[in-house]
């Protein structure tokens, strides 16, 4: 917690704000939980076990919103077959940039040859 939810004082790590007096320790606690579970779950993914990691990711997000966790459990959440994609080849890639090409242009290297090298 960077800073008190009550009189907005920096946070110095304490039970108590220094300012205002008010107690943190529940805050803390709470904040320390999440950040335990987000460990959890990154463990579970790391385990290919998607259903622990997407289980703890939802329980420290139900603590304590954060982005990192949000971005994670839509990560774990998405099928299998989502996550590994062949990269594409080289003359698809070319294919998709044929369209902002201008007329007449030609790769630098397709008319190159490599020089010879001997061993």
């Amino acid at each position: 917690m960077e800073r008190c939810p009550n009189c907005s004082a920096r946070g110095t790590g304490a039970p108590t704000c220094r300012r205002c007096g008010m107690e943190h320790g529940l805050l803390l606690d709470t904040e320390q939980s999440a950040a335990r579970l987000l460990l959890q779950a990154m463990v579970a993914l790391a385990a290919e076990n998607r259903d622990a990691a997407i289980a703890a990711l939802q329980a420290s997000l139900a603590l304590r919103n954060d982005q990192f966790a949000r971005h994670l459990l839509a990560f774990a959440s998405r099928p299998p077959n989502d996550l590994i994609e062949a990269p594409p080849s080289v003359a698809q890639k070319d294919q998709a940039l044929g369209d902002f090409r201008e007329p007449g242009y030609q790769a630098e290297w397709s008319n190159r040859r490599l020089p010879e090298v001997d061993f």
